[in-house]
Parts: C-alpha cells; structure tokens; sequence
C-alpha cells in the first residue's frame, strides 16, 4: 500500500524537496563543515527532517520546513550521517525551537511512548537507552496512521549509525 511515509523517503531519494542547484549553490557559499571542519557536502537540518515527516499532517507543511534555510547547516556526510535525527532541546537554537515548538514537542511526546512502550530497550539491539540517546523510526514497511505509535519503533543512535 502507497502512504505519506513511501512517498516521503520517494522524495528525498529523488530530491524533490530541495533542488539540486539550491543545494549545490549552499554549499558553495557554506563550505565547512559545522562539526569537523572538513569539507562539506551534504544539508544537515539542526531539526531532523525526520521530526517534520512524523508531526506535520500537510505535505505542503512539511516541504516548505524542510526547505527552511535558518534550520540547515553545512556537513560532511560522515557527520550528517552520525547526527541523524538524535538530537535534543539543547541542541536546538532558541529561534527554530520557538518556530517549530508544536513539531518538536509533538516528536519528544511520541519517541516517549514508543519508548515506554518498548520499556527503554533499542528495537535493534535491545541495549537500554533512554530518551536523549534514541532516534524515533516508523516500522520497515510501515503502511497505517501517521500518528500511530504502534507503527513506531525506538532505537539507539548507536545502532542506528551502523544501518
């Protein structure tokens, strides 16, 4: 069954939401990555795009916070790639928590339930973790409710990286 969640990863895997001449022209001006210092060549969102795709109901919404030049920041791909979505509120400068505050609340409120569900135990690995070392993840085939938890699972930024 074709949902909202295949046609998201559809559009990052074809680059859809942000054109490639917008990204190039970026990177052009923002060259360094914010982590390491080494070259950049990837868009890291300070707020994972990931935190848009399971809070926002609209599609439209969704594009145009991904599209939000104030939450993105030059990285190489090994950084981008550790950053994932496991962030936290300290993370976050004030002025994108305060513009995104219901999607970030919204996303902490779910990574918590699923978490209580799963009784603070990684998906992947079953190592305990609790809720700042953990990355929010829809089921590998996924295909019902955005908003529902049980579609949802939790798992460690350590196994999350090796995937």
């Amino acid at each position: 069954m074709y949902n909202e969640v295949t046609r998201y990863y559809e559009m990052l895997a074809n680059s859809a939401i942000i054109n490639h001449n917008t990204k190039r022209n970026y990177l052009k001006h923002n060259s360094i990555c914010k982590f390491c210092g080494a070259k950049a060549t990837t868009i890291d969102h300070i707020i994972p795009c990931q935190v848009f795709e399971m809070t926002m109901e609209f599609e439209e919404d969704f594009r145009s916070a991904i599209r939000d030049k104030s939450n993105w920041q030059p990285a190489c791909k090994a950084c981008n790639k550790r950053k994932r979505a496991a962030f936290t509120i300290k993370d976050i400068p004030t002025y994108l928590y305060n513009k995104y505050k219901d999607c970030i609340d919204k996303y902490i409120a779910l990574r918590k339930q699923v978490l209580e569900i799963q009784n603070y135990k990684c998906a992947g690995c079953g190592k305990e973790v609790t809720e700042d070392t953990t990355v929010l993840r829809y089921k590998r085939n996924y295909n019902g409710e955005r908003d529902n938890i049980h579609g949802m699972i939790v798992t460690c930024i350590e196994h999350e990286t090796r995937n």
